[in-house]
């Protein structure tokens, strides 16, 4: 019945907002409306609050990325390649006894590794040389109104 519900419910908005605008216009607001809708109809047709409560902290952390200009594909593909990563990482452990100097040394993961450890201190680094060529030893900030 929830689902028939919110089914209708967004049918009805989408409807409206065309009825409005040109066909291949739809607004942000009233799609994201309609998938919040959606989204908190069916996790309380779960029955259980709990769901619609972590549903709503997540979408909070989400708007938190969001203006923090943080890229959230990055952050949705490293949420869905954890759990696999994970267990990759155990399966390996569990064959080489443990020992995560074994499982490092190898050689492509090795590569996989140092490739990682780039992109992760490049942009620093990066920041840290356009700043010595400029003559200062740390990036200049740049002061607010109140300072």
């Amino acid at each position: 019945m929830g689902k028939a519900a919110a089914s209708i419910f967004l049918a009805a908005m989408v409807d409206f907002q065309l009825a409005q605008e040109s066909p291949r216009c739809l607004h942000y607001q009233v799609l994201a409306t309609g998938i919040l809708s959606v989204c908190v109809i069916g996790s309380l047709a779960y029955g259980d609050t709990d769901a619609a409560t972590l549903m709503l902290v997540f979408a909070c952390v989400g708007l938190v990325l969001e203006a923090g200009k943080y890229p959230l594909a990055p952050v949705i593909l490293g949420l869905v390649l954890a759990p696999i990563i994970e267990v990759s990482l155990r399966r390996a452990l569990i064959m080489e006894g443990f020992d995560l100097l074994a499982v490092v040394t190898q050689p492509l993961a090795a590569m996989i590794l140092l490739i990682a450890l780039i992109f992760l201190v490049g942009p620093w680094a990066a920041r840290a040389v356009a700043a010595a060529r400029h003559g200062r030893s740390t990036p200049k900030s740049t002061p607010t109104d109140g300072d």
